[in-house]
C-alpha cells in the first residue's frame, strides 16, 4: 500500500502525482489509469491513503554495480525508482529484452520500486545483488526468476503460477511454498535456512 498525491502544478499546466513522496508521473487531466487504476480526481489536489500501485519493489545493501536482466513476451517499458532520491528512470526493452543497472554511493539500505508493463515480464533475473527482500507478486507471467546468491529471508511466489525455473540457492530463507507453482520443472534451493520442503504439487 502507497500514499499517492495528485496535485496540479500551475506552473506547468499538468496534473502530477507522486507515490510515497517521489514523483511517479504526469498527465494533462488527473485520472491515470495506468498508475493507479481509473482513480479521478475532481479538485485541484488530493490526499490518497493506502492505493494498491503494481510494483516489482527490491531492497539492497549493494553499492556499484546493480544489474538485473528481464525478458518480455513483448516490447515494454518501466520507470525505476532506486530509492537513493536520483531521478527515476526509464527503461525500453530491445528485441523485448532489457539489463537495468545502477551504481549508488554506498551500501545502505535502498528500496528499488519498478513499476510499467510488469504484466509482460516473463524472465527476471536479480542475483547477486545483496537484495534483502524481493516482491513479485504482480509478475503474475513470469517463468524463469533467478534470485540466487543474496539475503532473503523470505520469498513469495504465490502468484507466479507460470514459474518453470526458480533459482534462490545461497539466500537465508526460512521457508518456501512452492505449491502453487505446478508448472516448476527446476528449483534451486540449497544453501538456505530451510528445514522442510512440499514438492508434492509440482508434478511437471
Amino acid at each position: 500500500k502507497y500514499r499517492v498525491v495528485i496535485y496540479w502544478n500551475q506552473l506547468t499546466g499538468v496534473w502530477n502525482w507522486k507515490v510515497d513522496g517521489v514523483l511517479a508521473g504526469s498527465g494533462t487531466t488527473a485520472t491515470s489509469a495506468y498508475e493507479f487504476g481509473q482513480l479521478l480526481v475532481t479538485g485541484n489536489s488530493a490526499y490518497v491513503d493506502n492505493i494498491s500501485v503494481g510494483a516489482t519493489t527490491m531492497t539492497t545493501t549493494k553499492a556499484s554495480g546493480f544489474s538485473m536482466y528481464l525478458n518480455t513476451s513483448s516490447a515494454a517499458s518501466f520507470t525505476v525508482d532506486w530509492g537513493d532520491e536520483s531521478v527515476p528512470e526509464v527503461w525500453n526493452t530491445a528485441a523485448n529484452t532489457v539489463t537495468i543497472t545502477h551504481d549508488y554511493a554506498d551500501t545502505t539500505s535502498k528500496n528499488i520500486v519498478i513499476t510499467g508493463n510488469l504484466e509482460l515480464v516473463t524472465y527476471l533475473d536479480c542475483n547477486n545483488n545483496n537484495l534483502t527482500a524481493l516482491d513479485v507478486s504482480t509478475n503474475t507471467a513470469l517463468t524463469t526468476l533467478y534470485c540466487y546468491i543474496n539475503s532473503l529471508t523470505a520469498l513469495d511466489v504465490s502468484t507466479n503460477t507460470a514459474l518453470t525455473y526458480l533459482w534462490c540457492y545461497n539466500n537465508n530463507l526460512t521457508a518456501l511454498d512452492v505449491s502453487t507453482n505446478t508448472a516448476l520443472t527446476q528449483l534451486g534451493c540449497n544453501n538456505n535456512n530451510l528445514t522442510a520442503l512440499d514438492v508434492s504439487t509440482n508434478t511437471a
